[in-house]
C-alpha cells in the first residue's frame, strides 16, 4: 500500500483425526458349532478411504466357542488404530440357538400275558459328548393297552440345549392263550431268473382277528442266512393272508417263522429244499 508497511505473524492450522465408527454384526449358531467368522461394519470414511490405509484394522472377538451353551454372547469391537482416524465402538451379539435332536422311542413287542417292558430310546444328534444326562425330561406317551393290537408310542423330551424332534412307534401286543393260532408260512412257486438268482414266492396265513408282529431274528428267518436279504421278510401279520417274492441265491431256501399257538411257541418252515 502506498501508505501502509506491513508486519506478518504466521498461525497453525490444525488437523485432527477424523472419526470411523465400527459396529460389529450380529451372528447367529447352533449348539456344537464353530463360530461363525466375526465381521464389522467400518462409517465415516474420508475420500473414499477404506480399510487397506489403516494401521490396523478394527476387529471383533466373544467369549462363546462350540462349548457354549444355547444363550446370548457379546461380540465385542475393537482393535481399530492409525495415524489419520479415531475409532468409536459399538458391539454385537452372538446367539447360541438349540441344535436338533431326534428322540426314537424303540419298537416293543409283548404278548397280552406281559408287563409292559422297560421303554428305551435312541438318540440321532447329541454333540459335544453329551448324553441322554443332558435331558432334562424324557418319557413316553402311549395309548391305552385293551387287549392284543398295535398301540402308538411317542417320545416326550425337553432339553436346554437341544430342540427336541420325537420318532413315535409301535407297541405291539399279539395274541396269546387259549384260541390263539400259530402264523402258517407256505411256498407257492419257484422261479429261475438269468444268472445265479431265483425267486421264491412265499405266502402266510394269519387266523387270529388280529395282528400278529414277529421281528425279524431268532424267530423270523431265512436260512441259509446268506442266500438272501432278511430285509424281505415280512414282519407284521394282519388278519388273513398275504404273499411276498424273494430273491435268493443258491439252491435251498427255507423260511421258518415262530409264533404262538394257544400258549406255547409254534414253528412253520416252508421252502426250496
Amino acid at each position: 500500500d502506498n501508505n501502509y508497511d506491513f508486519t506478518y505473524t504466521d498461525g497453525n492450522l490444525s488437523v485432527t483425526k477424523a472419526w470411523l465408527t465400527v459396529t460389529a454384526d450380529n451372528k447367529t449358531k447352533v449348539y456344537g458349532e464353530a463360530n461363525p467368522v466375526l465381521t464389522v461394519i467400518v462409517t465415516g470414511w474420508v475420500d473414499d478411504e477404506d480399510e487397506t490405509v489403516l494401521n490396523n484394522a478394527p476387529n471383533a472377538i466373544t467369549s462363546a466357542n462350540e462349548l457354549s451353551v444355547v444363550g446370548d454372547y457379546g461380540i465385542t469391537a475393537g482393535g481399530g488404530s492409525d495415524n489419520n482416524y479415531d475409532f468409536t465402538y459399538t458391539d454385537g451379539n452372538l446367539s447360541v440357538t438349540k441344535a436338533s435332536l431326534i428322540v426314537h422311542v424303540d419298537r416293543q413287542v409283548i404278548t397280552v400275558e406281559d408287563t409292559l417292558p422297560e421303554i428305551t430310546y435312541t438318540f440321532f444328534g447329541f454333540v459335544n459328548g453329551d448324553t441322554i444326562s443332558e435331558l432334562d425330561t424324557l418319557y413316553y406317551v402311549l395309548d391305552l393297552i385293551n387287549g392284543a393290537g398295535i398301540y402308538k408310542l411317542c417320545p416326550q423330551a425337553e432339553a436346554a440345549n437341544y430342540e427336541i424332534m420325537p420318532e413315535c412307534d409301535s407297541l405291539y401286543v399279539n395274541p396269546w392263550g387259549p384260541g390263539t393260532k400259530k402264523i402258517r408260512s407256505y411256498l407257492y412257486c419257484v422261479t429261475e431268473n438269468e444268472g445265479d438268482s431265483s425267486t421264491a414266492l412265499f405266502g402266510w396265513i394269519n387266523d387270529n382277528t388280529v395282528p400278529v408282529y414277529v421281528p425279524r431274528g431268532e424267530n423270523n428267518y431265512f436260512a441259509p442266512g446268506e442266500a438272501a436279504d432278511a430285509l424281505q421278510l415280512p414282519e407284521l401279520f394282519p388278519p388273513g393272508s398275504g404273499e411276498f417274492n424273494v430273491t435268493y441265491y443258491g439252491p435251498t431256501l427255507t423260511w421258518t417263522i415262530n409264533s404262538y399257538e394257544s400258549d406255547h411257541t409254534s414253528s412253520t418252515t416252508s421252502g426250496v429244499n
